[in-house]
């Protein structure tokens, strides 16, 4: 008798607010990423009786809610950005996904290219890391056009890795993608009460290929909403490790401890920002989102 338990349920409920003081409830997100007031954030390591990931999420599905060696990782980061090659751009890109939402700057696409076996993947698997178990792509060869908008707005505020062979067989390209991330809002669908529904893209979104169409970015005008990297060997992105090492699996996680300090410190880091970035659209002008992006990375990170 689904009324009768309903009716009970709905006793059981009221009597166990009234004699816990009424207590806020547990908002159950489907997708990561900061709360309205900016005071919490959905992620499956910082799930509290306030904010909780919802379990179907795509990071419990694939097992990537592991952290491991977190102390360990923030060493490395250290390490990286200090050495200041290019795997240091990628961790710095990949933080600032952090920032997207507090800060209101558009996301971006960063075109890793380089020739098979130069560790563009490794690298970027390193760079997503930061945040959960990136042992291997989130996506894969059946991944659809909706299935990867999808993917990026479930992983709202984090970094995401898209490789072109991912995509291989459908009519969605590079530039579509680049678009989608720097507008910040997937495809608009119609509802049946007549009104619009879309899904907030609020993540940096790394694209890693073995070549690409860099005039036919630029007549589109995607080039300028992008950051394209050319890559000739591992040691591009850092003599400090070997590609063998897999150290995308080694450690993950570190990010979690980047959360908890951007929400006791999120006006310090908003100040910083808006000192600091004071005049960028006159400096880079055809790339000023860009530079707003990856500043409030380095911003961030230098605290």
């Amino acid at each position: 008798d689904f009324s009768l338990y309903k009716r009970y349920l709905d006793i059981k409920t009221a009597k166990y607010l009234k004699e816990n003081n009424f207590p806020p409830p547990c908002v159950i997100s489907r997708e990561t990423g900061w709360n309205d007031d900016l005071s919490g954030f959905w992620h499956p390591c910082l799930n509290d009786q306030y904010h909780e990931l919802h379990r179907d999420h795509v990071l419990y599905r694939k097992k990537k809610d592991k952290v491991l060696n977190k102390d360990a990782q923030h060493d490395f980061v250290k390490a990286i950005l200090q050495e200041g090659k290019l795997l240091g751009v990628l961790l710095t890109i990949s933080a600032a996904s952090l920032l997207i939402k507090p800060l209101n700057v558009p996301g971006f696409t960063v075109v890793v290219s380089g020739n098979s076996g130069s560790g563009k993947t490794t690298a970027s698997l390193i760079a997503t890391s930061l945040f959960y178990y990136s042992d291997d792509h989130l996506l894969d060869a059946q991944t659809t056009k909706t299935g990867l908008e999808l993917m990026i707005a479930s992983l709202n505020s984090l970094p995401v890795l898209v490789d072109e062979s991912a995509l291989a067989g459908t009519n969605f390209s590079l530039q579509d993608l680049i678009f989608m991330v720097s507008s910040g809002k997937g495809k608009t669908r119609g509802r049946k009460d007549l009104s619009v529904d879309y899904k907030d893209l609020k993540s940096n979104v790394f694209w890693t290929t073995e070549g690409t169409d860099i005039d036919e970015l630029r007549r589109a005008g995607a080039f300028r909403r992008s950051l394209y990297m050319v890559v000739d060997s591992w040691g591009d992105f850092t003599s400090l490790y070997n590609i063998d090492d897999r150290v995308n699996e080694l450690y993950s996680g570190c990010g979690i401890d980047y959360i908890q300090f951007l929400i006791n410190h999120m006006e310090d880091i908003k100040k910083t920002f808006k000192e600091t970035t004071k005049g960028m659209y006159n400096k880079y002008t055809d790339i000023t989102t860009i530079a707003l992006n990856v500043y409030a990375g380095l911003i961030f990170l230098e605290a």
